[in-house]
């Protein structure tokens, strides 16, 4: 059982690797046009006024493009600590992952209106969310709320026992 549970965290972790990519992915180009706009504009002798408001929605898509990816981190997380563990505390993260990660999506998604690549990156991105969370978390979830690991739950017992112990016998 907790080899099926290992095995099912693996898949977890490979299927989100690829969501993560394309948020890097996205974090590069919108970094190599950050240090574009200010260089041309140096370069062109412009003013400073100059794609100003441009840099101000850079730094926000860098942003809400960098809490996005902490919540696909915090959301695998989660469901890891959950299906190894069985403890329902390990759940928090991937939960509030889903209730904030659709406020994100849909800042960036306004942010992105007038970019079609990136828009259409970010919509590749949160479908691949959507499937992962579909197809593999929600099942995992599923299955380790009705298979119980006794043996995990015992070895920890086992654990804080022998701790126990042994600040029992330090204080003696």
């Amino acid at each position: 059982m907790l080899n099926e549970r290992v095995s099912a965290a693996k898949k977890i972790a490979a299927d989100l690797h690829h969501a993560e990519d394309a948020i890097d992915e996205a974090m590069i180009r919108i970094a190599q046009l950050a240090a574009t706009l200010p260089t041309a504009r140096r370069d062109t002798n412009m003013s400073a006024i100059v794609g100003q408001t441009e840099l101000q929605r850079i730094d926000r898509v860098v942003e809400a493009i960098g809490e996005l990816r902490l919540h696909l981190l915090e959301a695998q997380a989660g469901l890891r600590g959950f299906v190894l563990s069985g403890n329902e505390a390990f759940l928090a993260p991937y939960d509030g992952a889903a209730r904030e990660r659709p406020a994100t999506v849909a800042e960036l998604e306004e942010l992105l209106a007038e970019d079609s690549l990136q828009r259409a990156r970010l919509l590749a991105t949160n479908a691949l969310y959507e499937k992962w969370r579909g197809d593999v978390a929600e099942p995992a979830i599923d299955e380790s709320r009705t298979t119980p690991l006794e043996h995990v739950e015992a070895a920890i017992d086992a654990r804080g026992r022998l701790i126990e112990l042994g600040a029992a016998s330090e204080s003696e």
